[in-house]
């Protein structure tokens, strides 16, 4: 990363074009389902390789490169790959070609990565890129639930999480997009305390509060009190006093902009003939 994009990370076309990227990929991934349960009656248990062999192509000439700068983190590698096979292991058997999950989500967190790399760094760059993939993973679900083909698993989220946890540790690995210059690091610790007992906790609890009964609702209009814990959240994020560092704003911002818009789901299945299963 070069002075003028460390001293001003929004100037970075290339984590604008990440973001861009990321919400494609997600909307692929939504509407790609069909596509590779017809490919995985066609081809078998092979048809699950051929994300993996993909998502190898696309890590070889990277990681390749990454390596003529820095040597490899075994750990991390190791971990990833560890975080991999558990998704593949906690995937649903009776629908193996939601196996692809795993494959699509790190190749997600892969592209997160970039896209965060102005701001953070290390371990943060690799949490917050895991993190993001999740939420990404819920929006997925929460969509499939409103579709009349599909249903909100999760079981699926879990997956989806461990995909997005392990891409992002082989990007940490295989030191890509390693993030921050040191002029524009943020560090989660220099955050005042009040934001997050005040703004970021609360915020998270009430994305659990939302996602975790969805499943016993199904079926039905889902009652609007259960958007209460994350409106709450969003408020106390944004009653906060603003933070003096531009970069917090913005990854701030983009928080809300993923955590929000969850709130949509709940309304639309009142909506006829939505209906969320």
């Amino acid at each position: 990363m070069n002075r003028a994009v460390a001293n001003n990370p929004g100037r970075d076309v290339v984590a604008g074009l990440s973001w861009a990227l990321a919400a494609m990929l997600l909307a692929f991934f939504i509407n790609a389902f069909p596509a590779w349960s017809a490919l995985s009656q066609q081809l078998g248990k092979q048809a699950a390789l051929l994300p993996f062999g993909l998502l190898g192509l696309i890590l070889l000439p990277l990681a390749l490169l990454a390596w003529r700068r820095r040597p490899w983190d075994w750990r991390c590698i190791v971990t990833g790959i560890a975080c991999a096979v558990l998704g593949l292991l906690a995937t649903d058997p009776a629908f193996p070609a939601k196996r692809i999950h795993v494959a699509e989500y790190a190749v997600l967190a892969l592209v997160l990565r970039r896209a965060l790399a102005p701001w953070l760094k290390g371990w943060s760059l690799t949490l917050a890129a895991a993190l993001f993939g999740l939420l990404a993973g819920l929006h997925d679900e929460m969509v499939q639930g409103l579709l009349p083909s599909r249903s909100f698993g999760l079981r699926d989220i879990g997956v989806d999480g461990l995909g997005a946890l392990a891409g992002s540790l082989l990007g940490h690995g295989l030191r890509l997009a390693p993030g921050a210059a040191s002029a524009a690091v943020l560090r989660w610790r220099d955050l005042p305390p009040a934001s997050w007992a005040l703004g970021l906790l609360p915020l998270g609890l009430g994305v659990v509060l939302l996602a975790w009964p969805l499943e016993r609702l199904a079926g039905s209009a889902i009652p609007l009190w259960i958007l209460a814990p994350l409106l709450a959240g969003c408020a106390l994020l944004l009653a906060q006093p603003p933070l003096p560092d531009p970069g917090w704003r913005r990854l701030l911002l983009i928080l809300l902009l993923f955590t929000a818009p969850l709130a949509l789901y709940p309304l639309l299945s009142h909506v006829p003939p939505l209906v969320f299963r």
